[in-house]
């Protein structure tokens, strides 16, 4: 795959750093986090690190062609790491309705992976408003939903329940492709006029044996 770069294993997590940014900005029980970016193909905007990373694309349709998150597009927030999501228009081409997400994953290190998908939402006078987690059609033969719990999907593989919690990949050429959103995130109607939705994505992974430890949690979620 185009811009993909071969680097050095990672035993330690690779936001750890974002992770503490989430701590700091909790609101009335809503989080919001910023994603780190990095270009791996010139103009497309990723989230991750070397271990791991996503790509946002809109899509209206599987017949129809991506429109993949770029640099360039205005509704990008290149100070904030964040972008935003257009709620009525269906023609735009960053409406919530047609976000796909797609994560990427190399590595020699039987590895934990999760994905946080954070939501701040405003009214017209910038206030933030309480509101459900979008609903999201996603991939639930490899992935867990603990948003309620932490914000986060956890790569969780069912074909292989004994231990499918770990990814294992035994070569540092290949790149596994695991789909998380798969499917139309749900518009909450009616919505006030104004109403802004910023998304932010965090991808993180660490060593399987240690992720109570960086995680900070009991056990593993489970479905």
């Amino acid at each position: 795959m185009a811009g993909i770069r071969i680097k050095k294993k990672i035993l330690i997590p690779v936001c750890a750093a974002l992770m503490a940014a989430l701590a700091l900005v909790l609101w009335a029980g809503v989080t919001y986090g910023w994603f780190e970016s990095k270009r791996e193909t010139p103009g497309t905007v990723s989230f991750g690190s070397s271990d791991a990373y996503g790509t946002v694309s809109f899509r209206a349709g599987d017949g129809a062609a991506a429109h993949t998150l770029a640099h360039s597009d205005a509704y990008y927030n290149n100070n904030k790491y964040s972008f935003q999501a257009e709620l009525v228009t269906k023609s735009a081409s960053n409406y919530l309705g047609h976000m796909r997400l797609t994560v990427y994953f190399r590595g020699t290190e039987e590895t934990c992976l999760r994905v946080r998908i954070v939501e701040e939402w405003k009214d017209a006078l910038g206030r933030k408003k309480r509101m459900p987690l979008t609903t999201m059609a996603y991939d639930n033969t490899k992935w867990i939903d603990n948003r309620k719990e932490d914000n986060a999907f956890y790569y969780s593989d069912v074909g292989n329940a004994a231990d499918g919690w770990r990814i294992k990949n035994a070569n540092t050429t290949d790149v596994t492709e695991l789909r998380l959103v798969t499917g139309d995130p749900v518009i909450y109607s009616p919505l006030a006029a104004g109403t802004v939705l910023t998304i932010g994505i965090v991808v993180e992974t660490v060593q399987f044996n240690r992720y109570q430890e960086i995680w900070k949690l009991k056990e593993y979620p489970s479905r």
